[in-house]
């Protein structure tokens, strides 16, 4: 097998691989938007994959630590950025 089959491989099945990653996630958000947050329209894939890829950024690229908190600040430092919340 060749590095282009398991490329191609991964091409066609990642949004599947990613898409069932998420689905226990959408009772979370589910439950957050019936206490009145995040606002309406709000894309909770995009809202969790800003809060993981900044998470990944200081743990991995950075060698930071991931202070607790540091998702809800995330969270409250993108969803003010939408320009109609």
């Amino acid at each position: 097998m060749t590095r282009d089959f398991f490329a191609d491989r991964l091409f066609r099945e990642q949004p599947v691989f990613f898409a069932d990653r998420f689905s226990p996630e959408q009772p979370v958000f589910a439950r957050a938007a019936a206490r009145g947050g995040p606002p309406p329209g709000t894309d909770p894939m995009l809202l969790l994959g800003l809060v993981a890829g900044a998470a990944g950024m200081r743990a991995l690229l950075r060698s930071e630590p991931v202070p607790p908190g540091f998702a809800a600040a995330a969270v409250g430092a993108v969803l003010p950025a939408r320009g109609d919340a």
